[in-house]
């Protein structure tokens, strides 16, 4: 199988498609409307096609400066709490807020490829990440550098791309 990894604006359709790879991991089942609050149109995915069907995808975002040192501090356990008004898109301080791909598809090292990618996009920029699973624990310690815990579930990791 030859899977493709193209650079995606945040429109509503790529947001439909990131929302049902997500229910297919995570039991809350959000709507749209809370997708468009988490991803504005600002923010760019990195998707992973397999035959022009999403099967995968990475969103780094930026932030300001305050809530990459406060995310480094361990001050928060989920990006929940984020108020929308640290984000600021043309900032150099940047948070991995998900990736994510389908079950079937992991195993495979397409994690580390969209990982990768999304890096190299953003090359010259510090990027923190929080894991909430065992697998994104798994590939972001093969990919950033391990920080320290912020809770029992919730690692955080750094990059200065």
């Amino acid at each position: 199988m030859k899977y493709k990894i193209i650079k995606e604006n945040m429109t509503d359709d790529i947001l439909v498609q990131i929302m049902n790879i997500d229910k297919n991991f995570y039991k809350e089942d959000y709507t749209i409307e809370w997708y468009k609050k988490r991803y504005n149109k600002n923010n760019i995915a990195f998707c992973l096609y397999d035959n022009n069907v999403m099967i995968g995808y990475i969103v780094i975002a930026g932030i300001k400066e305050s809530l990459y040192n406060d995310i480094k501090k361990g001050k928060y356990t989920n990006d929940y709490e984020f108020s929308p008004s640290l984000f600021d898109y043309k900032s150099n301080y940047m948070y991995l807020v998900s990736i994510n791909i389908l079950e079937k598809y992991r195993r495979q090292n397409l994690g580390t490829k969209l990982i990768k990618k999304a890096f190299n996009y953003n090359k010259g920029k510090k990027i923190i990440a929080m894991t909430v699973s065992k697998g994104g624990y798994a590939l972001a310690l093969k990919n950033m550098n391990y920080i320290k815990n912020a809770s029992e579930s919730v690692a955080i990791f750094e990059i200065n791309t």
